[in-house]
């Protein structure tokens, strides 16, 4: 993560170095580089996985087919999972935005998400009662409620869709953690030579562009 690849205590061969990698790679242009990517494909049941030389030689719109990838369970893309991810970024950020002189060099993020096929998986409501699929009688269901186990209630199809899309949003897990703060700093460490001023702009920078290229991936696949 972030536009700087090494610490304050770096060596100047090291700032060379890592200064090179993030000119000739997609830290320079979006902040943020691929350093590690595996996702279980449903339909082989193997995992399709990518090492850090991979994510080196990608541009920017190859990160981009990359997190497509990565947001395919091998039968689909698991769209359902961009929303939920991207509210936790933008509460990273945020979070960000707000630590005064801290910067978290050579960080990384993991982004984690369960690519189970939830959208054809069998939707429950709040009492238990499977939801009707749409080759089932989608306009009616069964109240299983103590009081009115004998009624039955008919629903619209919007009333329908919207509890599906309700109970599938809970259903879908997705975690993202900033993580290796070895090279992380702040003013109140002990030995810190070099303050900085402002929040992480780098870490910020990537955050952000991240959030972009979730939200056109999102906006292809018409969500």
């Amino acid at each position: 993560m972030g536009t700087r690849q090494f610490g304050d205590d770096a060596s100047l061969v090291k700032r060379q170095t890592h200064e090179a990698k993030v000119a000739s790679t997609t830290s320079k242009a979006l902040g943020i580089r691929l350093c590690g990517m595996q996702v279980y494909h449903l339909k082989s049941g193997h995992f399709i996985c990518h090492n850090k030389y991979y994510g080196r030689v990608l541009t920017v719109e190859g990160f981009k087919r990359a997190l497509q990838h990565y947001l395919h369970n091998g039968q689909r893309l698991c769209r359902e999972v961009i929303p939920p991810l991207v509210n936790k970024l933008h509460n990273i950020c945020e979070t960000i935005r707000q630590l005064e002189t801290f910067r978290f060099y050579s960080c990384s993020l993991l982004v984690l998400y369960d690519g189970k096929d939830v959208l054809h998986s069998p939707l429950r409501d709040t009492n238990g009662t499977d939801i009707p699929t749409e080759n089932e009688n989608a306009n009616v269901i069964a109240d299983k409620t103590e009081e009115n186990r004998n009624t039955v209630k008919y629903k619209s199809n919007a009333s329908k869709d919207s509890q599906s899309a309700t109970i599938q949003e809970k259903n879908v897990k997705v975690d993202i953690r900033l993580i290796d703060f070895a090279h992380s700093t702040h003013h109140n460490m002990p030995g810190v030579t070099v303050r900085h001023r402002g929040p992480d702009e780098g870490l910020i920078f990537g955050l952000e562009n991240l959030i972009a290229e979730l939200k056109s991936i999102e906006k292809e696949y018409c969500l």
